[in-house]
Protein backbone atom coordinates (compact mmCIF):
# COMPACT_ATOMS: atom_id res chain seq x y z
CA UNK A 1 0.00 0.00 0.00
CA UNK A 2 1.66 3.14 -1.43
CA UNK A 3 0.34 6.84 -1.50
CA UNK A 4 -2.82 5.39 -1.89
CA UNK A 5 -2.45 3.88 -5.70
CA UNK A 6 -1.97 0.13 -4.53
CA UNK A 7 -2.81 -2.02 -1.85
CA UNK A 8 -2.20 -5.24 -0.40
CA UNK A 9 -5.39 -7.18 0.70
CA UNK A 10 -4.36 -9.91 2.80
CA UNK A 11 -6.67 -13.09 3.39
CA UNK A 12 -6.40 -13.43 7.70
CA UNK A 13 -9.07 -15.72 9.17
CA UNK A 14 -11.26 -15.57 6.36
CA UNK A 15 -11.59 -11.86 6.96
CA UNK A 16 -10.09 -8.81 4.55
CA UNK A 17 -7.38 -6.89 5.38
CA UNK A 18 -4.39 -4.88 4.44
CA UNK A 19 -1.30 -5.01 4.74
CA UNK A 20 0.08 -1.70 6.07
CA UNK A 21 2.78 0.18 3.45
CA UNK A 22 2.70 -3.47 2.03
CA UNK A 23 3.85 -5.34 5.34
CA UNK A 24 2.04 -8.50 5.60
CA UNK A 25 3.08 -8.73 9.32
CA UNK A 26 0.74 -5.36 10.29
CA UNK A 27 -2.76 -5.77 9.34
CA UNK A 28 -5.79 -3.31 9.16
CA UNK A 29 -9.22 -4.99 8.51
CA UNK A 30 -11.34 -3.20 5.20
CA UNK A 31 -13.66 -0.87 6.55
CA UNK A 32 -15.54 -0.47 3.31
CA UNK A 33 -14.38 -1.09 -0.40
CA UNK A 34 -15.85 -0.13 -3.80
CA UNK A 35 -16.75 -2.25 -6.54
CA UNK A 36 -14.73 -1.58 -9.48
CA UNK A 37 -18.04 0.17 -11.61
CA UNK A 38 -19.84 1.91 -8.27
CA UNK A 39 -20.11 5.38 -8.05
CA UNK A 40 -21.12 6.93 -5.35
CA UNK A 41 -23.13 10.27 -5.85
CA UNK A 42 -23.00 13.60 -3.82
CA UNK A 43 -24.37 16.95 -3.68
CA UNK A 44 -23.61 20.09 -1.80
CA UNK A 45 -23.97 19.40 1.88
CA UNK A 46 -24.29 15.31 2.02
CA UNK A 47 -23.06 13.33 4.68
CA UNK A 48 -21.44 10.04 3.39
CA UNK A 49 -21.41 7.18 6.43
CA UNK A 50 -18.76 5.17 5.45
CA UNK A 51 -18.79 3.21 8.19
CA UNK A 52 -16.93 2.63 11.44
CA UNK A 53 -17.74 5.89 12.55
CA UNK A 54 -15.87 7.75 9.16
CA UNK A 55 -18.30 10.34 7.56
CA UNK A 56 -17.17 12.42 3.94
CA UNK A 57 -19.31 15.68 3.91
CA UNK A 58 -19.30 17.65 0.17
CA UNK A 59 -18.41 21.11 1.87
CA UNK A 60 -18.87 22.31 -1.57
CA UNK A 61 -18.78 21.60 -5.11
CA UNK A 62 -18.19 24.29 -7.96
CA UNK A 63 -18.89 23.85 -11.64
CA UNK A 64 -17.88 27.37 -12.31
CA UNK A 65 -13.86 26.78 -12.07
CA UNK A 66 -11.95 24.91 -14.57
CA UNK A 67 -11.12 22.94 -13.75
CA UNK A 68 -14.65 21.40 -11.87
CA UNK A 69 -13.63 21.23 -7.64
CA UNK A 70 -15.23 19.71 -4.81
CA UNK A 71 -14.27 20.94 -0.88
CA UNK A 72 -14.82 17.65 1.02
CA UNK A 73 -14.12 16.75 5.00
CA UNK A 74 -13.47 13.35 6.12
CA UNK A 75 -14.70 12.62 9.72
CA UNK A 76 -13.77 10.33 12.46
CA UNK A 77 -16.62 10.56 15.13
CA UNK A 78 -18.14 13.35 14.13
CA UNK A 79 -14.22 15.23 14.48
CA UNK A 80 -13.02 16.71 11.50
CA UNK A 81 -9.87 15.10 10.26
CA UNK A 82 -9.26 16.41 7.23
CA UNK A 83 -10.72 18.75 4.40
CA UNK A 84 -9.41 19.27 1.04
CA UNK A 85 -10.68 20.92 -2.50
CA UNK A 86 -9.77 18.14 -5.00
CA UNK A 87 -10.32 18.64 -8.63
CA UNK A 88 -12.10 16.12 -10.79
CA UNK A 89 -9.59 13.82 -12.31
CA UNK A 90 -7.98 13.92 -9.14
CA UNK A 91 -7.55 11.12 -6.15
CA UNK A 92 -7.91 12.14 -2.63
CA UNK A 93 -6.02 10.57 -0.23
CA UNK A 94 -5.74 10.90 3.86
CA UNK A 95 -2.64 9.54 5.82
CA UNK A 96 -1.90 8.84 9.45
CA UNK A 97 1.19 10.18 10.04
CA UNK A 98 1.99 7.24 11.98
CA UNK A 99 0.40 3.48 12.82
CA UNK A 100 1.70 0.65 14.36
CA UNK A 101 5.83 2.13 13.59
CA UNK A 102 5.06 2.64 9.74
CA UNK A 103 4.51 6.41 8.33
CA UNK A 104 1.92 7.76 5.74
CA UNK A 105 0.11 5.28 6.03
CA UNK A 106 -3.30 5.57 3.54
CA UNK A 107 -6.41 4.57 5.51
CA UNK A 108 -8.64 6.59 3.07
CA UNK A 109 -8.81 6.78 -0.54
CA UNK A 110 -11.41 8.42 -3.24
CA UNK A 111 -11.06 9.25 -6.62
CA UNK A 112 -13.26 12.36 -7.88
CA UNK A 113 -14.91 10.81 -11.42
CA UNK A 114 -16.72 13.73 -11.95
CA UNK A 115 -18.10 17.20 -11.00
CA UNK A 116 -20.75 18.38 -13.08
CA UNK A 117 -24.43 20.91 -12.69
CA UNK A 118 -27.44 19.04 -12.22
CA UNK A 119 -31.34 20.40 -12.50
CA UNK A 120 -30.92 22.17 -9.26
CA UNK A 121 -27.57 21.94 -7.31
CA UNK A 122 -23.63 20.76 -8.62
CA UNK A 123 -23.27 17.04 -8.19
CA UNK A 124 -20.44 15.53 -7.46
CA UNK A 125 -19.28 11.41 -8.17
CA UNK A 126 -16.67 9.52 -6.42
CA UNK A 127 -15.39 6.11 -7.77
CA UNK A 128 -12.89 3.49 -6.33
CA UNK A 129 -13.66 4.26 -2.44
CA UNK A 130 -11.57 2.31 0.19
CA UNK A 131 -11.13 3.30 4.24
CA UNK A 132 -9.02 1.06 6.31
CA UNK A 133 -9.43 0.48 10.33
CA UNK A 134 -6.51 2.26 12.09
CA UNK A 135 -6.98 -1.09 14.78
CA UNK A 136 -3.80 -2.94 13.28
CA UNK A 137 -3.14 -7.08 13.86
CA UNK A 138 0.92 -7.14 14.05
CA UNK A 139 1.86 -11.16 13.65
CA UNK A 140 5.05 -12.30 15.13
CA UNK A 141 6.79 -15.56 14.76
CA UNK A 142 5.54 -17.85 17.68
CA UNK A 143 2.19 -16.20 18.46
CA UNK A 144 -0.70 -18.55 18.80
CA UNK A 145 -4.13 -17.57 16.91
CA UNK A 146 -6.35 -20.51 18.58
CA UNK A 147 -4.97 -24.05 17.73
CA UNK A 148 -2.31 -22.35 15.41
CA UNK A 149 0.94 -20.87 15.77
CA UNK A 150 2.43 -18.43 13.50
CA UNK A 151 5.88 -20.02 11.21
CA UNK A 152 6.30 -16.97 8.77
CA UNK A 153 4.93 -13.81 10.49
CA UNK A 154 4.00 -12.19 6.62
CA UNK A 155 6.91 -9.90 6.58
CA UNK A 156 8.10 -11.89 3.46
CA UNK A 157 4.65 -11.42 1.83
CA UNK A 158 3.37 -15.27 3.24
CA UNK A 159 1.52 -15.66 6.43
CA UNK A 160 2.21 -19.16 7.52
CA UNK A 161 0.32 -21.16 10.41
CA UNK A 162 0.45 -24.64 11.69
CA UNK A 163 -1.07 -26.74 14.54
CA UNK A 164 2.57 -27.59 16.72
CA UNK A 165 1.26 -28.34 19.68
CA UNK A 166 -1.70 -30.62 19.61
CA UNK A 167 -3.40 -32.81 17.00
CA UNK A 168 -6.81 -32.86 15.66
CA UNK A 169 -9.66 -34.85 16.44
CA UNK A 170 -11.55 -34.91 13.11
CA UNK A 171 -15.04 -36.49 14.92
CA UNK A 172 -17.81 -37.76 12.49
CA UNK A 173 -20.21 -35.13 11.89
CA UNK A 174 -18.82 -32.42 13.74
CA UNK A 175 -17.79 -29.15 13.55
CA UNK A 176 -14.26 -28.72 14.95
CA UNK A 177 -12.33 -24.93 15.52
CA UNK A 178 -9.54 -23.58 13.65
CA UNK A 179 -9.07 -20.18 14.82
CA UNK A 180 -11.50 -17.20 14.74
CA UNK A 181 -14.50 -18.17 12.64
CA UNK A 182 -12.18 -21.00 10.67
CA UNK A 183 -13.31 -25.00 10.99
CA UNK A 184 -12.95 -27.67 9.61
CA UNK A 185 -16.97 -29.68 9.01
CA UNK A 186 -16.35 -33.04 9.28
CA UNK A 187 -18.51 -35.24 7.12
CA UNK A 188 -21.95 -37.75 8.47
CA UNK A 189 -19.48 -40.77 7.66
CA UNK A 190 -17.41 -43.78 8.35
CA UNK A 191 -15.01 -42.39 5.14
CA UNK A 192 -13.36 -39.10 6.69
CA UNK A 193 -14.24 -36.33 4.58
CA UNK A 194 -13.43 -32.58 6.09
CA UNK A 195 -13.00 -29.27 5.14
CA UNK A 196 -12.39 -25.56 6.27
CA UNK A 197 -15.10 -23.60 6.11
CA UNK A 198 -16.48 -20.42 8.14
CA UNK A 199 -20.48 -20.12 8.85
CA UNK A 200 -21.53 -16.94 8.85
CA UNK A 201 -25.08 -16.01 10.50
CA UNK A 202 -25.83 -12.42 10.10
CA UNK A 203 -27.23 -11.10 8.28
CA UNK A 204 -27.97 -14.05 6.22
CA UNK A 205 -25.92 -17.62 5.67
CA UNK A 206 -22.78 -17.86 3.75
CA UNK A 207 -20.61 -20.33 4.06
CA UNK A 208 -16.97 -20.24 2.28
CA UNK A 209 -15.94 -23.14 2.25
CA UNK A 210 -12.38 -24.97 0.82
CA UNK A 211 -11.91 -28.48 -1.04
CA UNK A 212 -12.75 -31.63 -0.07
CA UNK A 213 -10.17 -34.11 1.69
CA UNK A 214 -11.47 -37.59 0.64
CA UNK A 215 -9.84 -40.45 3.48
CA UNK A 216 -10.36 -43.66 1.24
CA UNK A 217 -7.62 -45.29 -0.22
CA UNK A 218 -9.64 -45.83 -3.84
CA UNK A 219 -11.23 -42.63 -4.51
CA UNK A 220 -9.65 -38.96 -4.11
CA UNK A 221 -12.15 -36.48 -6.26
CA UNK A 222 -10.30 -33.38 -4.38
CA UNK A 223 -7.52 -31.26 -6.26
CA UNK A 224 -5.43 -30.91 -3.37
CA UNK A 225 -3.14 -34.69 -3.96
CA UNK A 226 -4.28 -36.84 -1.27
CA UNK A 227 -3.26 -39.89 -1.06
CA UNK A 228 -3.05 -42.91 1.74
CA UNK A 229 -1.47 -40.22 3.76
CA UNK A 230 -3.16 -36.92 3.66
CA UNK A 231 -0.63 -33.97 3.74
CA UNK A 232 -3.05 -31.48 2.41
CA UNK A 233 -2.98 -28.15 2.50
CA UNK A 234 -5.55 -24.51 1.40
CA UNK A 235 -4.45 -21.73 -0.18
CA UNK A 236 -6.02 -18.69 -2.36
CA UNK A 237 -6.67 -21.10 -5.17
CA UNK A 238 -8.70 -23.53 -2.51
CA UNK A 239 -10.08 -22.27 0.05
CA UNK A 240 -12.33 -19.12 -0.96
CA UNK A 241 -11.39 -17.62 2.75
CA UNK A 242 -7.76 -16.81 2.25
CA UNK A 243 -5.45 -15.44 -0.41
CA UNK A 244 -3.23 -11.90 -1.27
CA UNK A 245 -4.12 -9.67 -4.20
CA UNK A 246 -3.07 -6.16 -4.88
CA UNK A 247 -5.70 -4.04 -5.53
CA UNK A 248 -5.00 -0.66 -8.08
CA UNK A 249 -7.80 2.17 -7.42
CA UNK A 250 -6.69 3.87 -10.87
Amino acid sequence: MTGGGYYAKVGWQAEEFVALNGKGNKLAKIVYEDIATAKKTLTIGDVWEIGDGYTLTAQSIDTSTSPRQAWLALSKDGVKLDDKIIVQGQVYTYTKASLASETDVPIFVTYVDSVFAGATTDILQLKYTWLISTSVTEIKAGDKFGVMEVIEDGSNGIIKLRNTDSSLSLSQNSVVDLMGNMKFSVADSTTLRYYPVVIRTTPGNVVKRGEVVDGTTSHYPDAIGCRTTCNSSWNAYNFAGSGITSKMVL
